[in-house]
């Protein structure tokens, strides 16, 4: 009867952490879903910009240096691309950390629920 209750006991602690697991899995997710949304719009932006400094600017009395204005531009989207990339290693990075953890407990789980059967 002790080891039912303890098989009983272990099950719940389990579930627990597999429910932990799993929602922190999806909030990370989310959250690396949301940083590529925020890289679209923003190279978005950054093409729309090239796309108005193409036309001519009527209310300016000198024309801007085109090539520097590029520069620029493509300066910004380099530098958006390092940002989203090293947030995305970090959130890879925490995503298998959290899967190393969880499969351990799952291992323990199972050794502790094999010693309660015996």
């Amino acid at each position: 009867m002790g080891g039912l209750r303890m098989e009983r006991e272990l099950d719940n602690q389990f579930m627990l952490k597999e429910d932990h697991y799993f929602s922190e899995k999806r909030q990370l997710e989310n959250q690396l879903a949301q940083v590529m949304e925020e890289k679209r719009f923003f190279l978005r932006y950054l093409e729309q910009l090239s796309l108005q400094v193409q036309r001519p600017i009527p209310y300016y009395d000198v024309e801007p240096n085109r090539q520097i204005v590029y520069r620029l531009l493509m300066n910004s989207r380099e530098e958006a691309e390092q940002r989203v990339k090293k947030e995305q290693v970090a959130i890879d990075h925490q995503l298998e950390e959290i899967k190393r953890v969880f499969y351990q407990e799952r291992q323990h789980y199972e050794e502790m629920k094999r010693r309660a059967r015996r």
